[in-house]
């Protein structure tokens, strides 16, 4: 019997009607785009949809100045004006939304502000040919004539800051990097400790990036920001700056994180750039975040295994990420501490730092982490093998881009036993081998393989063999509990063809990510193959924009969906998709590229490869 008009709106009202912390979680895993779709549907949506949609404005870019400068006071628009930057007039809005911000992003708000300047044309004539994209605070500290700018965009950042801090209820998560455009950390956010402990003493994410390789930044300006964070850390945590006379900013600047990290309360996601790992830290973080901490990532930074030892006394990691991570050349460094402590937390990490505690236990520490990522790194075989020891069998996902592959793989068969989902780029040393007598024993869930360079890598063992000529050989080896198969390398259909007759069927999920794309000859393969098998379910290809019948004469295309790197796009035949589609549930391309950086989104940063390892000199890599 179908619903009668009455029970239809009965439905819709429970709907609307849902509670607010339903909403909440509702709301949470939906899209930016998708949430303002709600917010407009009534008052309570709105309510509760515009505080999750503010809460990370930052990365908007130049829209979010004009929004916040209609926040600040008559006297702070005033200050602006004088710099020579005329500001707009102020806008009525329904929330305040510098309440909501909870992400505070250091560089996003001065790409914002120098964003604005430049769009906005809110600038007097007189000085509007002076701004341009390619302005950086040092090439403007040096030109007379570019001061202005830099003088701009500190009365802006000035003022955008103190509203931000005196606003906010408690900030999540805080980057605090810099970039070649920051123009320094005004002083006036270090006046209240009251104010830096409500922001700054509750984090959940916090993320740190130091750029002291950056050319671009001056000494000088590197030296106030230091100092000035130092400041901020000293009034928010109440804990006095100690060992003044040593000046080295990388030094300094740990010993302040390591007392930011220690007044956390619910610190779940540590991400750290070009930083050094020092002992106090890696112990305040391991028992500050023991019964907190998820995910922790490290990318530019030189590893110590016994530093890392400390990730064992945290009970709900999840996530480990190291992304070109170097070895670490010196013996681990501790740094004394003084004053009175918090109980037995501070009394330990004090011990570590007097040299009273240098060793780690005998046992073998555990790290119980699921997800490991390892991506270009220069670290020797014998830290991977150490890492992959540490996590044993409670290692479930495993992403490898890196050298070294065959330590990798024979360190897994050893100690992972458990691992479900391997990720793997084929480096030039990987020998087949050892990487089909492992997976033969595998309880393996799902399998990503690619090379370095599409048809260029191959195993060391089988050097004038291409790995796509290995396939039929290879799916001979694969387990049985392996369901799902993903290739990101070139596959003819005759290749193709011989893999899924002569290998087992059980995959339900397929991926074919090769450069030159598919066709309907792949897709006839696939389906005949479905068709007998009656188990793929799923299959995969491009990772890319694709195109139909129905628009394969066309010119018009959606250019920000296709990646430039990958020009060349699949193309189905209508009744050859049809077809396929009667066997293949679901047939579709995907934008997920399982091979890039994992702390890429994370920092969001145009030029993560220069402000790593593979940016760096012979010289700076001896250095760290």
């Amino acid at each position: 019997m179908g619903k009668t008009r009455s029970s239809k709106y009965a439905d819709l009202k429970m709907i609307y009607e849902f509670s607010q912390e339903m909403l909440i979680k509702i709301f949470k895993e939906l899209s930016d785009s998708d949430i303002f779709s709600c917010v407009l549907v009534n008052r309570n949506w709105c309510k509760t949809g515009m505080p999750l949609l503010w809460e990370d404005p930052l990365s908007w870019g130049a829209p979010i100045i004009e929004t916040y400068l209609s926040f600040l006071s008559t006297e702070q628009r005033s200050s602006i004006r004088r710099t020579g930057v005329n500001i707009p007039k102020v806008t009525n809005h329904v929330f305040c939304y510098p309440d909501f911000i909870k992400k505070f992003t250091y560089t996003e708000l001065h790409e914002a502000t120098h964003s604005w300047l430049i769009e906005s044309k809110n600038i007097a004539s007189n000085y509007q040919d002076l701004f341009d994209e390619s302005f950086d605070q040092k090439e403007a500290d040096n030109d007379e004539k570019k001061r202005i700018i830099v003088k701009m965009m500190s009365s802006l950042i000035c003022h955008l800051i103190k509203l931000l801090l005196n606003s906010s209820k408690g900030f999540e998560m805080v980057d605090l990097s810099t970039n070649y455009r920051c123009v320094g950390i005004p002083p006036l956010i270090t006046k209240s400790h009251e104010m830096l402990k409500l922001v700054f003493t509750n984090l959940t994410y916090l993320k740190v990036h130091t750029n002291y390789a950056d050319p671009k930044i001056t000494p000088d300006r590197l030296d106030s920001a230091n100092k000035l964070f130092t400041e901020m850390v000293e009034h928010c945590t109440k804990i006095q700056y100690l060992d003044s006379k040593d000046q080295n900013n990388e030094r300094n600047e740990v010993r302040q994180l390591y007392r930011l990290v220690a007044v956390q309360k619910d610190l779940r996601h540590f991400t750290a750039r070009r930083f050094e790992l020092w002992l106090n830290l890696m112990v305040t973080l391991a028992e500050t975040a023991a019964n907190t901490l998820k995910t922790f990532n490290i990318s530019g930074v030189p590893v110590d295994i016994s530093l890392l030892a400390e990730l064992s006394r945290c009970n709900v990691l999840e996530v480990l990420s190291f992304s070109r991570c170097v070895e670490n050349k010196t013996e681990a460094t501790t740094i004394s501490t003084k004053g009175r402590g918090r109980g037995k937390k501070d009394n330990h990490a004090g011990m570590v730092g007097r040299g009273m505690l240098t060793t780690l236990s005998i046992t073998q520490p555990t790290i119980r982490a699921k997800r490991l990522y390892f991506y270009k790194n220069k670290l020797e075989p014998k830290t991977l093998k150490a890492i992959l020891k540490m996590l044993g069998r409670n290692l479930e996902k495993l992403t490898v881009v890196n050298n070294n592959t065959e330590t990798i793989i024979k360190a897994i068969r050893k100690y992972c036993l458990s691992l479900k989902d391997l990720i793997l780029q084929v480096y030039l040393d990987t020998r087949f081998s050892t990487f089909s007598e492992w997976i033969a024993g595998s309880k393996l869930r799902t399998l990503v393989l690619g090379t370095f360079i599409s048809n260029v890598y191959n195993f060391e063992d089988r050097p004038d063999t291409l790995i796509c000529e290995m396939l039929e050989e290879m799916g001979n080896y694969f387990p049985l509990s392996l369901k799902c198969i993903d290739f990101d390398f070139e596959i003819s259909p005759n290749q193709l063809e011989l893999f899924l007759t002569r290998s087992n069927y059980v995959f339900k999920e397929l991926g074919l990510h090769q450069p030159s794309g598919l066709d309907d000859k792949y897709l006839r393969i696939i389906k005949n193959h479905t068709k007998l098998s009656k188990c793929l379910t799923e299959l995969t290809f491009d990772r890319v924009f694709w195109i139909t019948g129905e628009d394969a004469n066309t010119n018009e295309m959606d250019s920000d969906s296709i990646d430039e790197e990958k020009p060349d796009r699949s193309y189905f035949s209508n009744k050859s998709l049809l077809d396929a589609e009667k066997y293949i549930n679901t047939i579709t391309s995907t934008s997920i590229d399982p091979f890039t950086d994992p702390l890429k989104s994370i920092f969001r940063v145009h030029d993560i490869d220069e402000m790593d390892t593979e940016g760096m000199s012979a010289e700076d890599i001896e250095k760290w």
